[in-house]
């Protein structure tokens, strides 16, 4: 359920706040779950109007070595990714994330180490064949 809480339930609801609670409280179950339901905070307070001043705090404590274990830490990083995107957050905050990363990732498995995809290079120019334009051309 938490899964699609954000896209499946949250938009259809007449007042998505009062989920709130419910999600505060599936927070405390950390891991997977816990990162789920900070999705659904996060969706309300982007969209909705919630004010989530322990946001980061919560996000920081859910940041523990077996999230490099887990069975689904595509999607826990995936979301982390999402959460840590905004470009209001503050330096510091950034900082202290990074800082925890690089702990954990040196006593993480090496398959428990994930790397989002990079970007694709773009295109080479297309050539055009042909006869050059005449401002291209060197007659004399």
């Amino acid at each position: 359920m938490l899964s699609r809480l954000h896209e499946a339930v949250i938009p259809h609801l007449p007042t998505p706040v009062l989920l709130a609670d419910f999600l505060t409280k599936s927070i405390d179950k950390g891991g997977l779950v816990g990162i789920l339901a900070l999705n659904g905070i996060f969706v309300l307070v982007q969209h909705h109007g919630l004010e989530y001043p322990q946001f980061y705090d919560r996000l920081y404590s859910l940041l523990l070595a077996s999230a490099f274990r887990a069975k689904h830490r595509k999607r826990f990083f995936d979301l982390m990714e999402l959460f840590l995107k905004s470009p209001l957050l503050p330096a510091y905050v950034a900082a202290a994330f990074i800082k925890r990363f690089a702990r954990l990732a040196l006593s993480a498995p090496p398959s428990g180490i994930y790397t989002p995809p990079l970007p694709r290079p773009a295109p080479p120019p297309r050539l055009a064949y042909g006869t050059p334009p005449a401002h291209l051309t060197h007659s004399q």
